[in-house]
């Protein structure tokens, strides 16, 4: 069974967020310890249907986070920013259903290792999600110029072009290396909107 530290390191190889640094630490702090005890939780499980459907609802919660954290590390950090609402809900439906998974599981496990789900449930209770104010006002920034601009046309105003460039800065992107990143980023995000047919997105 790997330790809380092991499964951490490997997940945060993997996910360096660009956006919502502290909300991703907590979830990933939460997909970390609830997946250090899954082999113990999938080799003390009940045979039975419902004990099957228990250990497949956390995993489904565990691949839910990792999306989310995956989602943070790979997105463009504009659209990150402009739809801040969005991604915070994002967080809370994993977070939801690890802490429904872990009851189902609770219920058909030993003893000793309900108590371990119980110590993960009761920091549960304790984490709140919010967006980082200076991101969530970036991103009503960014919006406000995105309105703008669909009222004026597509007009190249110094002073929004100043705003914009501005909000890039608070946002990291500091450097052409950085808003080369950024356009691949933004350049993928339209592409999957488009073969999604997702318009409000693009």
């Amino acid at each position: 069974m790997m330790d809380v530290a092991e499964v951490e390191e490997n997940l945060f190889a993997a996910s360096d967020a660009k956006l919502h640094g502290e909300m991703c630490k907590a979830l990933s702090t939460m997909y970390c310890k609830v997946s250090s005890i899954f082999p113990s939780l999938e080799a003390a499980r009940h045979r039975s249907k419902a004990g099957i459907e228990a250990i497949c609802s956390l995993h489904v919660a565990l691949e839910k986070a990792k999306d989310v954290l995956q989602h943070c590390s790979q997105c463009s950090k504009l659209y990150l920013a402009i739809a801040a609402d969005v991604v915070l809900l994002k967080f809370e439906k994993p977070k939801s259903a690890i802490k429904d998974g872990l009851k189902q599981v609770e219920d058909i496990v030993p003893r000793s290792i309900a108590c371990q789900c119980q110590e993960i449930l009761n920091e549960l209770e304790g984490v709140k999600f919010a967006l980082d104010p200076t991101e969530k006002q970036v991103g009503a920034d960014l919006i406000s110029l995105l309105q703008q601009g669909r009222q004026c046309g597509d007009s190249s105003d110094a002073s929004e072009l100043e705003c914009f460039h501005q909000c890039a800065i608070r946002l990291g992107i500091t450097s052409s290396r950085e808003a080369l990143t950024e356009r691949r980023s933004l350049k993928k995000l339209i592409e999957r909107a488009r073969a999604e047919e997702d318009n409000q997105k693009e």
